[in-house]
């Protein structure tokens, strides 16, 4: 089966955010200043998934990124406004994820939870090739571009450690709300991974045990809140999408979902 990528459109078109016609630009994904931003290959995430082995993969010069939203939104929202905290969050937590010293089962961290939240929100909103105006994309957007919402209605927002050299980008996928009970109802589901957290965002109550973000928001976007990290609840690189006592189904945006890593490069032999 080949499988192939959408993750750029025209110079000018919609973008997926607001919806404006206008120039389009480059949103790196996860964004920069929380990450470094190294050469990557990078597979559709069915390809990864159903033929892992295949190293066709395309390369991409400075991380994973999608040409799908204008400058408003890309540097005025997402990087002026939102990534600061996502990065400022993530680079604390890749400190005690690098270190030698032995450290507490949970450690709580000081950042703005809903703040996070509208920036992975975001993100996701621009890691689709095609532009959709599904149900999903139509609350995220609503969430997202208003500051009054500080929780999103109709999905919980749930995180996880990623110690991980790995990207993970998958919108839209349909799973058993109960993993391993394949009568349960089907719920939808989104992620975001990358060295040191996951995020999972659904339309279910709960999932797997995870700890939930969207619980410690409170009356504001820019309240600072303690939020708890378990360095000892690890899934696997490929969970939860991947798994025998599991099965998703997906619709056109999996062609835009991404499996990412850093290329190596092998010195030549003199």
């Amino acid at each position: 089966m080949t499988h192939y990528f959408k993750y750029k459109r025209e110079k000018t078109g919609t973008c997926n955010i607001c919806l404006a016609q206008s120039k389009l630009t480059w949103d790196h994904i996860p964004p920069k200043g929380g990450i470094k931003l190294s050469e990557v290959e990078q597979k559709n995430i069915l390809q990864h998934l159903t033929d892992s082995k295949n190293n066709n993969y395309v390369l991409s010069q400075n991380g994973v990124k999608y040409r799908t939203i204008c400058s408003t939104c890309n540097n005025g929202l997402l990087g002026a406004k939102y990534d600061v905290v996502l990065n400022a969050f993530a680079n604390e937590l890749s400190l005690f994820l690098k270190t030698s010293l032995q450290i507490p089962q949970v450690v709580k961290f000081k950042t703005q939870p809903a703040m996070i939240i509208k920036c992975i929100i975001g993100h996701l909103l621009a890691a689709k090739g095609d532009l959709e105006n599904n149900l999903i994309d139509h609350h995220f957007r609503d969430y997202f571009l208003d500051d009054s919402k500080v929780v999103p209605a109709y999905y919980k927002v749930f995180y996880w450690v990623y110690p991980y050299n790995s990207i993970k980008i998958i919108r839209d996928i349909g799973m058993p709300s109960i993993r391993g009970d394949f009568k349960s109802k089907f719920s939808m589901f989104s992620t975001l991974r990358y060295f040191p957290i996951a995020f999972l965002i659904t339309d279910a109550e709960e999932y797997s045990g995870l700890n939930e973000m969207s619980k410690y928001c409170s009356r504001s976007i820019e309240d600072f809140v303690e939020i708890p990290i378990d360095f000892t609840k690890i899934f696997d690189e490929n969970w939860p999408e991947y798994g025998e006592n599991n099965f998703i189904m997906g619709g056109e945006s999996l062609q835009s979902g991404v499996s990412a890593v850093p290329r190596v490069k092998h010195n030549r032999i003199k």
